[in-house]
């Protein structure tokens, strides 16, 4: 991590931070027990970060010392310009904002600079914290891998030594066999000679065990050789494995070290970049410090030509004001010319005034965000306090100049000697005094430009030596990185002579792998019984659901069979009771349309008209107005009107018809036969036949959408149709 000046002004070296900041250039204790080699070139990092946080302490209290001392000869330099005009004011703060700009602009530029410098540092340290974790990474899979091979290696021990205490064993029982054999023959030899072949048959019996012992011995001592070999060769791949496994990540680290030098080689010469601009751009703002200095120069030497021009004019005032001391009435005409001459100068120089009160409050604002402490600030106001005061002393003495004015007017010869050695003496002071500040003005911005160009090539020279410090921490984070490298080969050679001990692969591991295939067949078989014993109980279960959906909607069948059964002798009452009306309905009309004319009032027509085209010429409509103005077959085949269709719910839908025109035909009978009530009985006549066609007209359309219903659902429209009539 890279460490910045403002960086020790910042943080205290005894704060948290500071610890903060030091514990993030140095890598974890336990990497630092591991790779050894790493030490010393941490703690050389360390002593060397403290050398440079001394350093940085040092040049900052040295940087305050020097400003202090600027600040106490400012105030020194101020306190001896408290008698300076408000123009050499001006002038000066003018120069003492651009000093200050430019100031502010290298300050500026020099900290980008440094942050640049500082953005690429911790890039740096990025890359190096990158590869710092990838070997951490490697170490703790080799130290996975190391403990892994630690346990197979203990493992295959305790094996080979559990076979070679079983050896020993079958040895042992052998020689304790062979002895106790020849302990037996010899106590039968001494005892009876007879049963010397009994002896013989259990010695060649014991023989023949001792054999056979000695078989089992050599296939052991071949089986720990197998498990020797085999141990051998899986300690050989591993080995090979773990070989091209290190390989890989080697290449990668190589990978990151080639990414992270170049990355560092390109910063660095961003750095270099920047620093040639930071110099180019100090210089052109040194050029332009200058062509302010000049521009300054010129503005003096034109207020010089001004004051010249000034005097010169006084003198000729003077010389007037002498030739025209003949005459009392000229003169003083003359004196007023000169006097309102005197006045309009004094008004262009109260501008003049003015300008540089603005100015010197711009200065005063620029002055505000410099690097000047308060006091330097307290002795700058105390001063434009003095020069204000002496402003208006200036004021007071104008005002005594136009009294004196006054009296000139009578004491006119009098007051020219006086006015003339007044204005002599006025003139020295006024010429001694700009001088004077125009000498001040140009050596401060002589010293200004000067020390602006000092404080440029300081910056400049001081951002150099930290690209000089960058590069060599860059060094030094390369030399850290080839002692990681050296730790991470030291860490590989542990880890091959670890891997030298490894064994694998072992028979009894193998029969163990067998009887887990095995249990593993006759867990999944289990499941599989388990799967199939659920599907059968589900399918049962299903079964049981479908046989009681089944009852449940035979159940609702037969419901719903009652009910249709209760419906359709419904509608046979229905149907009953309406062909009995019918019957007295058409009794009815037969017996008024013997007596009456077959005639229909115009309006209803009109009705009957304007609903047929309104509802899109429906056919409903079409039958109505036929049935009521009585149209014969014929007239029916010509409009293309069909047989009509026979059914109680048509002849419930038409009985009406005949009904209204009887109706209305006994109304008109009844209007020719009584005028006087012709009017209310038409009118009751024409709202009837409306609501009636309506009426009608609604139900039909209702009992079409019933019958719709009623294909949908099942069931009969006739039902709901009675059902809408009711």
């Amino acid at each position: 991590m890279i460490l910045m000046r403002d960086d020790f002004e910042d943080v205290p070296l005894n704060s948290p931070d500071a610890a903060r900041t030091k514990s993030h250039a140095r890598p974890p204790r336990g990497e630092r027990s591991e790779g050894g080699s790493a030490d010393p070139l941490l703690a050389a990092q360390l002593q060397r970060l403290k050398a440079q946080m001394l350093q940085s302490a040092n040049a900052h209290e040295d940087e305050q010392e020097r400003l202090e001392q600027e600040h106490q000869h400012k105030v020194a330099e101020l306190e001896g310009q408290q008698e300076q005009t408000p123009l050499a004011e001006g002038v000066a703060g003018d120069a003492s904002a651009s000093r200050e700009r430019a100031s502010e602009d290298g300050q500026q530029d020099a900290w980008q600079l440094l942050q640049d410098e500082r953005a690429a540092h911790e890039e740096a340290k990025e890359h190096l914290e990158m590869l710092q974790e990838a070997l951490r990474h490697v170490r703790e899979e080799a130290d996975q891998a190391a403990a892994s091979l630690a346990e197979r290696d203990a493992f295959w021990k305790s094996e080979l030594e559990q076979e070679r205490r079983t050896l020993a064993a079958a040895q042992e029982q052998l020689a304790q066999q062979a002895s106790e054999h020849a302990a037996a023959v010899k106590a039968a030899a001494s005892s009876a000679g007879g049963q010397h072949a009994e002896l013989e048959q259990a010695l060649a019996d014991q023989r023949a065990a001792c054999r056979g012992a000695q078989a089992e011995a050599e296939r052991l001592a071949e089986r720990v050789e197998r498990l020797e070999s085999s141990a051998a060769a899986a300690a050989s791949q591993a080995r090979e494995r773990d070989a091209a496994e290190l390989a890989e990540q080697e290449h990668a680290l190589q990978h990151l070290r080639q990414e992270a030098l170049l990355q560092a080689h390109e910063h660095a010469t961003q750095a270099r970049v920047a620093a040639s601009q930071q110099s180019s751009d100090l210089a052109e703002q040194l050029q332009e410090a200058k062509d302010l200095l000049l521009n300054e120069q010129t503005t003096c030497r034109a207020l010089r030509q001004d004051l010249e021009e000034q005097m010169a004019a006084v003198e000729a005032a003077q010389a007037a004001a002498a030739r025209a001391s003949a005459g009392e009435e000229e003169t003083e005409r003359a004196l007023e010319a000169q006097l309102r001459q005197a006045r309009a100068e004094c008004s262009r120089l109260q501008a003049e005034v003015d300008r540089l009160r603005s100015a010197e409050q711009t200065a005063s604002a620029a002055a505000s965000s410099s690097q000047l402490t308060a006091a330097a600030w307290a002795a700058q106001s105390q001063e434009v306090q003095d020069l204000r005061a002496q402003l208006a002393a200036a004021g007071e003495a104008r005002a005594a100049a136009e009294q004196e004015r006054d009296k000139a007017k009578q004491q006119l010869t009098r007051l020219k000697a006086a006015l003339v050695g007044e204005q002599d003496a006025e003139e020295d002071k006024v010429r001694w005094r700009v001088d004077a500040e125009v000498r001040l003005v140009r050596e401060e911005l002589a010293a200004g430009a000067a020390q602006q160009e000092a404080v440029a090539r300081s910056q400049l020279a001081e951002a150099q030596a930290q690209l000089a410090a960058a590069h060599e921490r860059l060094q030094q984070t390369q030399t850290d990185l080839e002692a990681w490298e050296a730790a991470v080969a030291a860490r590989d050679t542990e880890l091959q002579n670890l891997q030298t001990a490894l064994g694998e692969l072992t028979y009894e591991s193998e029969a163990a792998e067998r009887l887990r295939s095995e249990l593993r067949a006759s867990h999944v078989e289990c499941d599989q019984l388990r799967s199939d014993l659920a599907q059968a109980r589900a399918s049962v279960k299903a079964e049981a659901d479908a046989r009681s959906r089944a009852e449940a909607d035979a159940r609702q069948a037969v419901r719903g069979g009652q009910q249709q059964h209760e419906w359709e002798q419904r509608l046979q009452e229905e149907a009953a009771m309406l062909r009995r009306a019918l019957g007295e309905s058409m009794k009815r009309v037969n017996m008024l349309n013997s007596d009456t004319n077959s005639m229909v009032d115009r309006r209803i027509v009109v009705k009957l008209l304007v609903t047929f085209f309104e509802r899109g010429q429906s056919p409903e409509v079409l039958q109505l107005m036929t049935r009521m103005l009585g149209f014969t077959e014929e007239d029916k085949r010509r409009m293309g009107i069909g047989v009509e269709r026979k059914g109680v719910l048509r002849s419930v839908a038409t009985m009406p018809f005949n009904l209204v025109k009887g109706g209305v035909a006994l109304a008109r009978g009844a209007v020719v036969s009584s005028p006087r009530a012709a009017g209310s009985a038409q009118d009751d006549a024409s709202g009837l036949a409306d609501q009636w066609i309506d009426f009608l007209i609604q139900q039909a359309a209702a009992a079409e959408s019933a019958e719709e219903m009623a294909k949908q659902n099942g069931k009969p429209g006739a039902e709901q149709w009675s059902r809408q009539a009711r």
